[in-house]
């Protein structure tokens, strides 16, 4: 990563957008924007298709491509944690999940259930169930950010509501819903947002490889908000709340992180 590389943050498309233009401006006509407003396109998806009548999408998917991995890109990460472990985030990492580490965790806040002495047995098979048995999904061995602030304070916040997906699963298997509310309830919500080098944010966001033939992930709603920002030029890429995540297999390290925000979620 370069030292002093500039930073995409997705929402801030009245930063990166003037620039983005900058760089498209070769491979487009010089009156893009006022063709696009002409079409008063109602969805960003519109906006597209006006512009690739007037344009070669690989030429641009890579141009914007090589754009992105030259900048650090800001990803976002929403938790429930205790004073421990955000000291532990601050100190490590954001650690890949682990199932048998989430045992102390797990027995600590759902022992406060008069239920629990019925089901702690059944914590180890549980664990399983939703770790390396993949119900309800894969999670071991992960951590995950994701691209939009907006996207995962206003839109999906069941991370800093509930916490974990994964003890929030666990905890219903276990108690039901009672379970979940304890879950809930234990530690405070935080948004973590780091700063991911370039080629790991792209390569994270598309974690089954690079598609040869249109946008990768990422490049895909960068150019679908940023083409239609320059027809209209009041649209603010926060609104769409975007769900674009990055996979990491690996520790994500301390020194990506840039800042750590407790959040009051009501």
């Amino acid at each position: 990563m370069t030292e002093h590389a500039a930073i995409f943050d997705f929402d801030d498309n009245a930063e990166w957008g003037p620039r983005l233009w900058e760089l498209l401006r070769p491979y487009l006509p010089g009156n893009m924007a006022q063709i696009v407003g002409a079409a008063e396109p109602e969805f960003i998806e519109d906006a597209a298709e006006v512009v690739l009548v007037h344009a070669d999408k690989q030429v641009l998917s890579a141009a914007m491509t090589g754009w992105l991995r030259s900048q650090r890109i800001r990803g976002y990460h929403g938790t429930r944690v205790n004073a421990d472990e955000l000291e532990s985030i601050r100190r490590d990492g954001l650690l890949p999940l682990r199932v048998q580490q989430r045992t102390e965790r797990l027995q600590r806040v759902l022992s406060q259930h008069p239920r629990w002495g019925e089901v702690a047995h059944t914590l180890t098979v549980a664990l399983e169930l939703f770790g390396p048995g993949m119900r309800s999904g894969r999670r071991e061995g992960q951590v995950h950010l994701t691209v939009s602030r907006a996207g995962l304070v206003n839109g999906f916040n069941h991370y800093l509501k509930e916490g974990s997906e994964f003890d929030w699963h666990v905890s219903h298997h276990l108690l039901g819903s009672e379970g979940q509310v304890l879950m809930a309830a234990d530690g405070d919500a935080y948004l973590i947002s780091l700063l991911v080098p370039e080629d790991a944010a792209l390569t994270a966001c598309n974690r089954f490889g690079m598609p040869t033939d249109g946008f990768p992930n990422l490049v895909f709603d960068l150019f679908h908000v940023w083409i239609y920002w320059l027809g209209c030029p009041d649209y603010r890429a926060s609104r769409l709340k975007l769900d674009c995540g990055m996979v990491f297999s690996d520790i994500v390290p301390v020194s990506w992180i840039d800042r750590v925000e407790k959040i009051d979620m009501i």
